[in-house]
């Protein structure tokens, strides 16, 4: 029996996949860039603050709050 798991894929294998089965059930993937990901607001796209498990958005527009992850 082989064993594998998913952390052992390269991040362009991974992505390959999704982009696959995104042109496969009609759903646009958007690659974004990793960096600020952890940081950023989920609904405007602001960098926001992040502590501990808490995310709260910098934004005066939006100013969303709720859990980090």
């Amino acid at each position: 029996m082989i064993s594998v798991t998913l952390n052992s894929w390269s991040f362009y294998q991974l992505r390959s996949f999704l982009e696959y089965k995104g042109i496969q059930f009609g759903v646009e993937v958007i690659a974004v860039p990793p960096a600020w990901t952890s940081q950023t607001c989920h609904k405007c796209l602001h960098i926001g603050m992040r502590s501990d498990k808490r995310f709260k958005c910098t934004a005066k527009t939006c100013s969303w709050s709720g859990d980090a992850d």
